[in-house]
């Protein structure tokens, strides 16, 4: 046999799925890259971001909707398409090597044209959001290609026989997983109905242009703040922060359930405080809290689901989150910020000795006043009040803010 058809043999031999396979393109894998590339669009592009069909919505870190599986299904054509578009190039002889330079440069291009997207049109480079749809398909696709190029065998297509090219595309979704910073989760959080989640009158109302034009009034520097603070109770924020934190060392793991735009966070920063986190349901606000308070780290969430592990903060706190809340979900919220508190839970929020509706803003089911710490004194029997402070307002005395500290009795 000649060297010539020696090498025809050991080619054919390597790929027999690739030069066996007809002419032209995968059409059920273009289908698939179809459906995916439709599936994004109808997410993204609603027509109305205040009516939005219930499974085009992501899950809030429970459950899964159809809008969930656009990224994994495209991620599964992206696995697929590595192993037939590596396959033909070993066939006709390419190198590893040169394959593998191939692959990394498509990737940085991939990298750098999401980069580019996110940073579009204010070029803010010290703000700029380093994750993002295209950055995840790089990683992925670099990593999942590296694996096919080393593991694939001379002696065969071996990619596809020993099973790895058939999980290629789980590969991909767990490298996807990874580097949205899902995997380490010890639990998918559930709860007994979505719709008491997800889809409530009140989270309706503040996902609308009425929770934007909230966010868009409520944006205050620490200074103003302070000012706010001292202009309706007398008293800063700042300095009843001091009193009320004094427990709390500054290194300790807090979270803020409902930041809004960051403003308490920003404070406490700048009071030293440095391990802080955020949830907030309104997903305008986030990228806004996390351009403002860089040095925390900001989730969009429910507080009927908060997206963390049991016991995984030494504080908790609400500033103005608990009076949204409808007094039929308020165990449940008291319930999830008494699971991810170690230690401490705060509350700052409108006072009244009982529940008590009041009209927000021309809107009904939107505020209530309560006595919020005994609330959770009520529920929770572990805790015990450490501090409590009742803040009449200047301007009407009647009118009255409390902050309380609690703290659980097994600390």
């Amino acid at each position: 046999m000649t060297v010539h058809a020696q090498a025809t043999l050991a080619v054919k031999q390597q790929s027999r799925y690739a030069i066996d396979a007809p002419p032209g393109r995968l059409v059920s894998l273009d289908v698939l890259r179809g459906l995916a590339v439709a599936g994004m669009i109808l997410v993204v592009s609603p027509g109305s971001w205040d009516h939005r069909y219930p499974p085009l919505l992501h899950a809030d870190w429970y459950s899964w909707t159809l809008a969930d599986m656009v990224f994994p299904m495209f991620l599964f054509a992206v696995g697929v398409a590595i192993v037939l578009s590596l396959g033909t190039h070993l066939a006709r002889g390419t190198s590893k090597r040169d394959l593998m330079i191939k692959l990394l440069r498509r990737s940085a291009v991939i990298l750098v044209l999401g980069l580019v997207l996110n940073a579009f049109p204010t070029f803010d480079l010290p703000h700029l959001r380093i994750p993002g749809i295209l950055q995840r398909i790089a990683g992925c696709y670099a990593i999942a290609g590296l694996l096919c190029l080393a593991f694939w065998r001379r002696e065969e297509t071996a990619i596809r026989d020993s099973g790895l090219g058939k999980n290629l595309g789980m590969i991909g979704f767990d490298c996807a997983e990874l580097l949205c910073g899902r995997i380490g989760h010890t639990k998918i959080w559930e709860t007994p109905s979505m719709a008491a989640e997800g889809h409530t009158k009140q989270i309706r109302e503040w996902a609308s242009d009425f929770g934007r034009e909230y966010t868009d009034r409520n944006i205050l520097s620490p200074s103003e703040l302070d000012a706010l603070w001292m202009s309706n109770y007398g008293v800063t924020r700042t300095i009843l922060n001091r009193k009320v934190f004094g427990v709390v060392p500054q290194n300790a793991r807090i979270l803020e359930v409902g930041c809004n735009v960051g403003n308490q966070l920003l404070l406490l920063h700048g009071m030293g405080y440095t391990n802080l986190y955020g949830i907030e349901i309104q997903g305008y606000a986030v990228p806004l809290a996390q351009k403002r308070v860089p040095a925390a780290t900001i989730v969009e969430g429910s507080a009927l689901a908060v997206p963390f592990p049991d016991s995984s903060f030494d504080l908790v706190f609400t500033s103005g989150l608990l009076i949204h809340i409808a007094p039929t979900d308020l165990p449940k919220v008291l319930s999830e910020i008494h699971r991810v508190a170690k230690i401490w839970i705060l509350g700052s929020e409108y006072y009244a000795p009982s529940s008590q509706e009041i009209s927000y803003r021309g809107h009904e089911n939107l505020l209530w006043k309560d006595d919020f710490a005994k609330r959770y004194l009520q529920l929770l029997p572990d805790l015990q009040m450490l501090q409590e402070q009742h803040l009449p307002y200047l301007n009407n005395p009647t009118n009255i803010d409390t902050m309380f500290l609690l703290q659980r009795s097994s600390q």
